[in-house]
């Protein structure tokens, strides 16, 4: 269509004499498009895009090499949770985190450690007889697939099937 070869330009015609003052006018004419105008277009935008992708990840992978700052493992802790270069605090005896990037150590008992166990083996989807007394105030020993011996330390933990394997003894 050569109608969409053409595109409108506002010119400004100068239309004055050498005996009058100078006036201009501004005119809109139609001229043929430039089709390498449009490539140069194109162009530019793709640079400039470029140019920006390439700062932005610039500053990105500077902000991560000024932050060497990682979560403190299971077991150890700081302030934020974080340790600059991997440097935390060791709990003290008796103490640890419940999570990685933690601030803080507190006491874990054994029941706490089977409560974790239990969220993260699904628990809440075994049976009643299976998930008997998990999570309450009973003695772990009372609870359901958890062994003790005579002195009421747990020796094993029998959990049902997982994934289609069969029930699982500790």
């Amino acid at each position: 269509n050569e109608e969409s070869d053409m595109e409108e330009v506002t010119v400004t015609l100068d239309t004055s004499s050498p005996t009058s003052t100078s006036t201009t006018t501004p005119k809109t004419i139609k001229k043929k498009k430039d089709p390498l105008a449009d490539v140069a277009k194109v162009a530019d935008i793709i640079k400039s895009a470029e140019a920006a992708a390439k700062a932005k990840s610039a500053s990105a992978k500077n902000d991560v090499e000024a932050s060497s700052e990682t979560p403190c493992d299971l077991g150890t802790h700081s302030e934020t949770g974080f340790g600059k270069d991997g440097k935390c605090e060791v709990c003290p005896e008796g103490l640890t985190t419940r999570k990685v990037g933690s601030s803080e150590c507190e006491v874990v008992t054994e029941e706490d450690m089977l409560a974790m166990f239990f969220d993260s083996m699904g628990g809440q989807k075994w049976s009643e007889h299976q998930r008997r007394g998990w999570k309450s105030d009973l003695p772990a020993c009372q609870w359901g697939g958890v062994s003790c011996d005579a002195d009421g330390r747990i020796i094993g933990i029998a959990f049902p099937e997982f994934l289609g394997m069969p029930m699982v003894k500790i």
